[in-house]
């Protein structure tokens, strides 16, 4: 009986052991169990490294950086077939680096960056942050009024109403009773739209090179009148102004851009009408303004704002070139599925953005609902996105609520530079985020794919604060594999 119970203890521990070292020497497919890295080996001539990435025994790469080395797709996908690894296909696109502009565009990856989203200017701070979880994430903006504008459901939805014998005075000019917009939660500058991503020292440009020539922005508001009797169809009763600016000074405006509107352009009282302005952001573009000034001829309304860069997110949101766009990105994705076959491989996804932004959220899921969910070829191969964990829960809900993500792959990176291996706190608290992001995947019906730390790094945001992080131990990778495997994870990959 002793020894019953000593074997019944033991048990786990023996089915841990055992399945670890299958996981290190078997032969598990990547159906049963997918094992990956983020990073290849560089050069198709040096045995060594393909030796060793072999030894990690995975059964899956991501397309990483690979242009850098002079490593063209089909070298690559080749070797890939030559070792029966599968891929992820990631385009990571450079337009200052020739190497890059040499491949394919990768358009599920470009569109995948378009920024669109909806800014509710009727909710101040407080009433905002009281309904972040509730609205997955609505209203995660609030817009400054002024204290003679008044949040009002009037006309039916929640708006800044400014009534026509106000005076607005305590905003930038007289008249302007609406400007924004800041985050809820920590009550800063809002940076969408963007001129562009990851611009560096060598990559001035930014990634998809706006940083350059500009680009162009569409902005749209939804805004209603009352009590315009009297006032002539011609006159102007509301402007709508998005400033540029390339620092953080009033004096650092580089320019304005009104939209003039006029009692006509409404079509009557209490009729909610949209808006559109485009404007042309230049290479010193940091942020912008969104500003509303009235008149003061009749009662104003505005419901909520509406941005999108014209290049990415535009040919995404429009009904006119929505399908054209789609129809591109299937064919390319199609070609690139029948390349790996040919080189005895296979594209098991595809990789769209490191970390989105909530600006994405929206492109990102037309491309999940319009594409990957309906057509026969894409549906296995769905986008694989990487996201913070310790994103708040109002972020992770409407990423879930918009993007509609096939895969929830988080990263929690936990082996901070300053602890000594082994440190139970930072187990603890790793286990805790594991079981809360399985929870997360589970309720939204999507696997969760755990994206482990096997590396170091001098500051990553991680957390909600900037942390240095340390190389892990061959016993804390085994042990950040475990612990994934414990709570749920479907899948481990890293960057190597």
């Amino acid at each position: 009986m002793k020894k019953t119970n000593s074997v019944s203890k033991f048990a786990p521990l023996i089915l841990a052991s055992a399945f670890g070292l299958f996981l290190l020497y078997g032969t598990l497919s990547s159906s049963d169990f997918p094992r990956g890295t983020t990073g290849c080996p560089y050069h198709t001539t040096d045995d060594d490294l393909w030796n060793s990435y072999d030894s990690l025994n995975v059964n899956f790469a991501q397309h990483h950086k690979c242009a850098w080395y002079d490593l063209t797709l089909d070298d690559w996908l080749r070797e890939l077939g030559e070792r029966n690894l599968k891929v992820i296909l990631e385009k990571a696109w450079h337009s200052s680096n020739p190497a890059y502009d040499d491949t394919l565009p990768y358009w599920v990856k470009y569109y995948g960056y378009g920024q669109w989203d909806v800014l509710e200017v009727e909710y101040n701070e407080s009433y905002a942050d009281s309904h972040l979880i509730d609205s997955k994430g609505a209203t995660y903006y609030y817009f400054f009024h002024d204290d003679v504008a008044e949040i009002s459901g009037f006309l039916g939805p929640e708006c800044v109403r400014c009534l026509k014998d106000s005076i607005p005075t305590g905003l930038d000019t007289t008249g302007m009773f609406v400007r924004g917009c800041r985050y809820t939660e920590t009550d800063k500058r809002f940076w969408e739209p963007r001129l562009d991503v990851d611009r560096d020292n060598s990559n001035p440009d930014g990634y998809f090179g706006f940083y350059e020539y500009g680009r162009d922005f569409l902005c749209r508001f939804r805004a209603a009148i009352d009590n315009s009797g009297g006032v002539s169809d011609d006159d102007t009763v509301l402007v709508f102004d998005t400033p540029f600016y390339w620092g953080y000074g009033e004096d650092d405006l580089i320019c304005h851009n009104y939209k003039y509107v006029t009692k006509e352009e409404f079509g009557g009282d209490e009729n909610f009408v949209i808006f559109e302005n485009e404007a042309h952001a230049d290479s010193n573009y940091l942020y912008m303004k969104y500003c509303f000034i009235t008149t003061n001829l009749c009662d104003v309304y505005v419901d909520w704002v509406e941005f999108m860069d014209m290049e990415q997110g535009y040919p995404l949101w429009s009904d006119a070139l929505r399908p054209i766009t789609l129809d591109t990105i299937e064919n390319e994705c199609k070609y690139l599925v029948d390349l790996a076959e040919s080189y005895n491989s296979e594209i098991i996804g595809f990789e769209i953005g490191d970390i989105p932004r909530k600006g994405t959220f929206r492109c990102l899921g037309i491309l999940n609902d319009s594409l990957f969910a309906l057509d026969d070829t894409l549906r296995d191969r769905p986008p694989r996105i990487r996201v913070a964990a310790h994103n708040t829960q109002a972020t992770l809900l409407r990423y879930f609520d918009v993007a509609n993500p096939g895969i929830y792959d988080p990263y929690l990176y936990p082996f901070a530079w300053e602890n000594s291996p082994g440190n139970q706190s930072e187990l603890d608290s790793l286990s805790e985020l594991l079981e809360d992001s399985y929870q997360k995947s589970r309720a939204e019906g999507i696997p969760m794919v755990f994206k482990l730390q096997a590396h170091d790094l001098d500051s990553l945001v991680a957390s909600g604060n900037d942390k240095r992080l340390r190389n892990p131990i061959r016993s804390e990778l085994f042990a950040e594999s475990y612990m994934a495997l414990a709570h749920g994870a479907k899948g481990i990959s890293f960057f190597k």
